[in-house]
Parts: structure tokens; C-alpha cells; sequence
């Protein structure tokens, strides 16, 4: 009976390997940049995608989330350069997001597992900065503001 069970492993195994290296592969950050160049600015931040993403599931202050320690949802306006390259401005400077200054200043830009592909690709999370090997789910990006 053990051998059957190990054969079905590694098929499963085997079938997940390939499935991660299919076409089929999630949404994910492949870059990130802050373009803020002083705290009395708004903070612009450019996120670049794998592939090109439904725009409709990018809704700031719901599944595009700017967050820093004054400020848990900064609105902002989302602007796109094209289908893979996301632009969010905030409509505050970033001081008033994320505080003044120091060590532990710092701002977030959360992209909920709710964004999608325009194939119906899911937001890949990224905790460990390794693009394309995380499960689906929020991806939480950090930043730290100039200054």
C-alpha cells in the first residue's frame, strides 16, 4: 500500500511543479519605487506588475490601501502608465501619512488579494521578496520615506 501513496505524491508533487511553471502563474510585483523627494511632497509610489492587471479591481482605499503610523487609508488617486505599470499618488504630503520623520517611519501600500490579472490571475503575496514563489494573498509593499 506504501508505494501507491508515494506514487501519488509525487504526481502531486509533480503536477504543482508544473502548474507554478505554467503559464498560470500568479499577478506579481516585479518592481516597486517611491518618487517622494521631500516630506512636504505627496508620496508617489510606481508599482510594476508581471502581467497586465484588470484596473477594475484596483480601488484606492479598499483593495489599494496607502497606510503609515498617522494614517491607516491615505486616499490618493491611482493612475496607470499602461496595463502593468501602476502609478498612486497620495492626495497628502507624506509627512502627514506617515509622521515625521526618525527611524520607524515608514509607509505601506497594501494590494488585497482581491486585485487581478486580466487573465483572472490572483495577487501573489509577497512576504519574502522572492517574486513567483509566494501563495495567492494580500501583497503588503513597505517603503521608507526620505529624510
Amino acid at each position: 500500500m506504501k508505494r501507491p501513496t508515494r506514487l501519488c505524491t509525487a504526481a502531486v508533487f509533480a503536477g504543482l511543479f508544473l502548474l507554478a511553471h505554467s503559464g498560470c502563474s500568479h499577478l506579481v510585483v516585479i518592481k516597486k519605487d517611491l518618487d517622494t523627494p521631500e516630506p512636504s511632497k505627496h508620496a508617489k509610489i510606481t508599482v510594476t506588475f508581471n502581467k497586465d492587471v484588470d484596473r477594475s479591481t484596483i480601488i484606492s482605499g479598499t483593495s489599494l490601501i496607502l497606510a503609515g503610523e498617522k494614517n491607516p487609508n491615505a486616499n490618493g488617486l491611482p493612475t496607470w502608465t499602461n496595463d502593468q505599470v501602476l502609478v498612486f499618488e497620495s492626495n497628502d504630503p507624506w509627512f502627514q501619512i506617515a509622521g515625521q520623520g526618525g527611524t520607524d517611519t515608514s509607509l505601506t501600500l497594501t494590494l488585497k488579494s482581491t486585485v487581478k490579472a486580466k487573465d483572472g490571475s490572483q495577487m501573489e503575496q509577497c512576504k519574502t521578496g522572492n517574486p513567483g514563489t509566494e501563495p495567492p494573498g494580500d501583497c503588503v509593499l513597505f517603503f521608507v520615506p526620505p529624510g
